[in-house]
């Protein structure tokens, strides 16, 4: 399923990549019929070629190896698939370890920048990764990975490079069409999908207006997912407060504390459901001092039950919905002589998502849960341990219900040309715009269980297993679940609207001179990339109509929204006592002749929640949204919520890159043996402004009070920085022997800082303990690699080859995290007085107050300190023709990575696996296919700040192996059908293989998920 391929020099231009040599009056004809052809074209250029990459091709028109093209690519030797976490799909990918954000993708020769979301929940950023996955490889003729950068190619990748070559009618001469119709079937959720494309290509020629050529295509897809997992929002041992340990215990060294104990008993425990031992220890109204944590854990150490991890809202849950995707692709060639080509390729993408996430958080929070009968996996816990049992008094559950609906919208525009003055010229260049803007539509609804009652046993003792939580209540029962835990944070209403929007606009023009021997290419490019996004919610609005005894006029901030207590489910309806102190200006400005305010009481009673929640077959409720949207008016608030906005919840980064570079290349005959080079200079200037929303009374409010007050305006602050760099780049090819090709390359490379990290500097402190925080960094800088490429490659036949390269680099500011430990003073007088909701005031108030709160800040920052990354790929590929059945054959590949920093204990860069490797098994003989495919990453660090100070207190995936397998039938080879049609069947992740990530240890589980086999049957006809 691999095609590799090095391209000499700098990459081709688009234009000329697709148009064949201009010999004569005649195109040429490219014929690719099925995988051992395209494997042999594809062996047959990489021993031609210079550079550094590596190609996969389509078969055919319409027909990819693989279902995407980050499917395709993971088969890439030093190239790994990052899936999403629902189903598993390829969203985008990571080059010798570097992560998404560190390779840079073009479409056609140009930048793309995708709108999307990058994950499937939470808040979505400006970052420079782009997806895949609405992309359907159907409509591409190649995709290529540089792994070494030229002066050529764009800037921006420290990992590596790829283009998205898509179909254009020169690709082959005369009429073809193509058409697949496919049906998947995924076990998890027991229903099937559907998939298709339709390609229609013709080329014509005159004698008056030379070649022309035209190419439609469309894509659509409809598929349907559902995945079960385990997930925690973080990885946190318990807070112990002043009067919980003495001195001598080094409370807290691990850091990473949220989780904590009330202050005192509370009264109405549910004493008969805990063990007996403890029930005399928990006496209303008592002091959860020390000696009472050691006697409601016999046997623990205060260091185990400091330093012992858990899962923060650990949930077991599913996601369920369906996906649509639309694509098309429109590609014109014409050729008026043979001297000069013109093209103009457009494509438009589509895809929208529609799910339900249903979720049971088991709360253990700040100030909530007692623990009792503590158990570890290990009795030295100064490092940090793993808590196996125990069983957690005064907690609560929160049903955690999130419908959602997203869309991605991209297009592009990208017209060219190649002029051919003669022999030894040739002059090309392209335009390029695209826009893509994305949105997410996620309301959420929690309810609670009340805290005293609620138990909690946790029994996370089972090596290789989850976590299990179990409780005293029936969770499928709605009746005990209510707006109970509001101050938590964890009942109650939310509502998110993200939008975001990237355009790129660019324009390249490059002049070539000379022949093989020697010629000198040069050229200047000037790209301009907008990223912008913002975030609403006017959640406090809906929630007072829901859950907030509902007063008659609805107001937005900067109107008090909803009243004090909150969302509690309390129905009073009458007057409003207090109208004339709450609302001061209530009939003046915006609310000129609103009728007098009184309450109407709460939509949804905690009485009235079981009218919209009932049981479900996951063993906890969920919510029925329709009825639940409809008596709430969801709709209108939807409708306002961009009325909901504040400081910092919209950010935006601007590029503004002009490029110009020169290199040269030849080919000499040392020792008799042919010598190729190719080698370069680089130079870029960026002007970068990077922006923030700032929320901004309006002007009319100044004589105006609350209750009367206009809508804030949103305001865009920016700031602009300009800098430059020069990327030289040196590449040889050497055949030591006929069938023997030594290549050596060396290149400077660089990527830019992430645009979410970028913001103007601000602080957030989101954890309800009030222990975690962030800040941004306007400063931070390009992080740049110096590379260096060695490889030696034996060509056994056309299509056989075996291949050895080693790769370094040497990464200087690359991006990282440091953990700061300040009070929650000190940020005051650093910036500004923190706004904390009242659960984090508790928390602040148990210790002891703000000089006494100690709060870690993750900041992110340039590491000046060398990051060393080496590693080793090998590559064989093999036809198997002398067995004694022919057809068989065979590609695999492995690739070894290690790095090492010049800072000892120097946080490493994530997402880096040690090793991986690739293996394809095929058969392909008479019109029968067959191939198995194995995929391997070893187990890696994935996220190297989680927020605990212990050296190498790390996030880790485990090992995973996924098997993929399909047979296929060309019906017209095999049985002589009169028309080219092929029957295929596959399965995707035959072994059904596990995603699961923890935190420093095995035992301490962060998520895990479970997408499950799919299977597919597809058909395609081609004439």
């Amino acid at each position: 399923m691999i095609a590799c391929a090095y391209a000499q020099g700098a990459p081709a231009p688009a234009g000329a990549a697709s148009a064949p040599a201009a010999k004569g009056n005649t195109l040429e004809t490219v014929t690719v019929t099925g995988f051992r052809s395209s494997l042999a074209n594809a062996a047959r250029e990489k021993r031609e070629d210079v550079g550094l990459s590596e190609t996969v091709f389509a078969e055919d028109i319409g027909k990819f190896p693989d279902a995407s093209i980050a499917d395709s690519l993971s088969r890439v030797p030093g190239v790994r698939v990052n899936r999403a976490t629902i189903d598993g799909e390829g969203m985008n990918i990571s080059i010798r370890g570097m992560g998404a954000n560190f390779t840079r993708v073009l479409l056609n020769g140009a930048p793309m920048a995708s709108a999307s979301a990058g994950s499937w929940g939470g808040n979505i950023s400006a970052n420079r990764e782009v997806d895949m996955d609405f992309l359907p490889s159907e409509l591409f003729r190649s995709a290529t990975v540089y792994k070494s950068q030229r002066a050529g190619i764009m800037e921006g990748g420290i990992a590596g490079t790829v283009d998205m070559r898509s179909l254009r009618p020169f690709d082959k001469q005369g009429f073809r069409s193509a058409f697949t119709l496919s049906g998947n079937y995924r076990d998890q959720v027991g229903k099937w999908s559907d998939t298709g494309s339709a390609i229609v290509s013709n080329t014509w020629r005159s004698s008056t207006f030379g070649d022309f050529g035209a190419l439609v295509g469309a894509a659509w897809g409809h598929t349907k997912y559902k995945t079960t997992g385990f997930q925690t929002v973080d990885m946190r041992n318990f807070q112990l407060k002043s009067f919980q340990a003495n001195a001598a215990d080094n409370p807290n060294n691990s850091g990473g504390g949220s989780q904590s104990t009330p202050d005192t008993v509370p009264s109405g425990l549910a004493l008969n459901d805990l063990p007996a031992f403890a029930r005399p220890i928990l006496v209303p109204g008592a002091q959860i001092n020390r000696q009472m944590l050691l006697d409601l854990n016999p046997g623990a150490s205060i260091k185990q039950i400091d330093n012992a991890l858990m899962g923060r809202l650990g949930r077991h849950i599913s996601y369920e919905g369906e996906r649509e995707r639309a694509s098309g692709i429109v590609s014109l060639q014409w050729r008026p002589n043979e001297r000069t080509d013109l093209y103009l390729d457009l494509m438009g993408a589509e895809k929208s998502n529609k799910m339900v996430y249903n979720a049971m958080n088991a709360g253990t929070r700040a100030n909530t849960p007692i623990p009792i009968g503590m158990e570890f996996d290990r009795t030295d816990c100064v490092s940090g341990c793993v808590l196996t049992k125990a069983t957690f008094a005064n907690t609560f559950w929160s049903l955690e219900f999130r419908p959602m609906e997203e869309k991605t919208k991209f297009w592009s525009f990208n017209p060219g040309f190649e002029l051919r003055p003669n022999d030894d010229w040739v002059i090309d260049g392209h335009l390029n715009k695209t826009y893509s803007d994305f949105y997410r539509d996620m309301p959420t609804v929690l309810l609670a269980t009340r805290s005293p009652t609620s138990v909690i046993t946790y029994d996370n003792s089972r090596p290789g297993e989850l976590p299990r939580y179990s409780s005293n209540l029936n969770l499928n029962d709605p009746t005990n679940f209510g707006w109970y835990q509001a101050g938590q944070g964890l009942s109650g209403l939310r509502m998110d609207l993200y939008d975001r929007r990237n355009t790129t606009d660019g324009a390249r023009l490059n002049v070539k001179w000379g022949d093989e021997a020697l010629n000198v290419r040069m050229g200047v490019s000037r790209d301009d990339i907008e990223r912008r996004y913002r975030g609403y919610s006017v959640a406090d609005a809906w929630m007072n109509v829901a859950c907030g005894n509902n007063v008659n006029y609805r107001f937005f901030a900067p109107n008090p929204q909803l009243r004090s207590p909150g969302c509690d489910g309390r129905s009073t309806p009458g007057a409003i006592a207090d109208a004339a102190t709450a609302y001061p200006g209530f009939g003046t400005g915006s609310t000129a002749g609103a009728p007098a305010l009184a309450y109407l009481g709460s939509v949804v009673t905690n009485a009235k929640v079981p009218d919209y929640a009932m049981a479900s077959a996951q063993g906890f409720i969920t919510v029925n949204w329709d009825k639940f949207a409809k008596d709430t008016d969801y709709a209108y608030f939807r409708d306002n919520i961009r009325r909901g906005f504040n400081n910092g919840s919209g950010g935006y980064i601007r590029e503004l890159v002009e490029a110009a570079y020169g290199e040269i290349s030849g080919v000499l005959r040392p020792f008799n043996r042919t010598l190729r080079y190719n080698a370069g200079l680089r130079y870029a200037s960026t002007l970068q402004t990077i922006g923030e929303v700032r929320s901004q009374g309006d002007p009319r409010n100044a004589s105006l009070q609350s209750g009367g007050l206009y809508d804030n305006n949103a305001v865009w602050v920016y700031e602009t920085t300009k800098y430059t760099n020069l990327l030289p780049s040196f590449t040889l090819a050497y055949n030591i022997m006929p069938d023997l090709i030594g290549r050596a390359s060396a290149s400077k490379s660089l990527t830019r800082a992430n645009p979410a990290d970028l913001r103007q500097t601000s602080l957030s402190i989101g954890d309800q303990g009030a222990r975690q925080g962030n800040i941004t960094n306007p400063n931070l800088k390009p992080f740049k690699s110096n590379n260096f490429d060695l490889s030696l490659e034996y060509y056994l036949n056309r299509e056989a080859y075996v291949a050895l390269s080693g790769f370094g680099k040497d990464l200087v500011g690359r991006p990282g995290n440091r953990l700061v430990t300040y009070t929650l003073a000190q940020l005051d007088a650093l910036y500004g007085t923190v706004g904390l909701t009242d659960a984090q005031l508790q928390s602040v108030a148990a210790s002891g107050g703000r000089d006494k709160h100690l709060v870690e800040i993750t900041e992110p920052y340039n590491i000046d300190t060398k990051l060393k990354v080496r590693g080793l790929e090998l590559t064989w590929q093999q036809p198997l023709d002398f067995l004694p059945i022919k057809g068989f054959g065979f590609t695999a590949n492995y690739t070894y990575t290690k790095q090492t920093d010049e800072l000892p204990n120097a946080l490493p860069v994530a997402g880096v696996p040690p090793r991986t490797n690739n293996l394809t098994v095929y058969y392909e003989r008479n019109g029968l296919s067959l191939r198995v495919s194995r995929q391997y990453q070893s187990e890696h660090i994935v996220n190297a700040s989680v927020g605990l100070s212990t050296p190498g207190a790390y996030m880790w995936t485990i090992a995973r192996t996924q098997i993929d397998a399909s047979a296929g039938v060309n019906l017209k080879q095999a049985f002589g059908f009169p028309y080219d049609a092929s029957l295929n069947v596959s399965v995707w992740n035959a072994a059904d293989a596990v995603s699961r990530t923890y935190v420093q240890f095995p035992g301490a589980v962060f998520d895990e998920y479970k997408p499950g086999p799919s299977y597919n049957v597809s058909m395609r006809v081609a004439f």
